[in-house]
């Protein structure tokens, strides 16, 4: 039989896949016979059962794998209301910020102050985390003078 790729499949099917594996080798079925008619490796069904044996039956299904969102943060959470707070108290200009665009500001300060490299989708992440939106620098509005130059034009 062909084999599978059981990331492939959608969880519930995975874990009925496991339940009947591990009703099989209950049964008597050899693991080898079983990866054989699953289509999967051998060595899959024996972590099966051994993760069966220790953990029962919660083991049989499907956990989602991956870091947790909290922990890819590059800053803690001391570090996070340290920006927060100079970003809300002082001015761009006297934190030396000469920057238009808020995400390479905010990503200059963040590497100034903690020595952490982070990508502006990071930034961004954080700010709208943080309830800031982004911002894009204002145009001056122009005098009345340069108003009336360009109508005559």
């Amino acid at each position: 039989m062909k084999k599978i790729d059981l990331r492939s499949i959608k969880d519930q099917e995975r874990n009925i896949i496991r339940r009947d594996a591990i009703k099989m080798i209950k049964r008597g079925d050899k693991k080898k016979d079983i990866a054989t008619f699953y289509g999967i490796h051998v060595n899959t069904v024996r972590d099966w059962w051994k993760l069966y044996k220790k953990e029962g039956v919660k083991s049989l299904t499907y956990k989602k794998r991956g870091a947790k969102s909290e922990n890819k943060k590059l800053l803690n959470p001391k570090q996070e209301y340290e920006i927060q707070k100079m970003i809300t108290d002082t001015m761009p200009d006297q934190l030396k910020l000469n920057f238009p665009l808020w995400k390479k500001a905010i990503k200059e300060l963040i590497m100034r102050k903690f020595d952490i490299c982070i990508g502006r989708q990071a930034v961004g992440n954080y700010l709208k985390s943080w309830g800031f939106t982004p911002q894009r620098q204002r145009n001056k509005p122009m005098s009345n003078a340069l108003r009336k130059f360009k109508m005559a034009k």
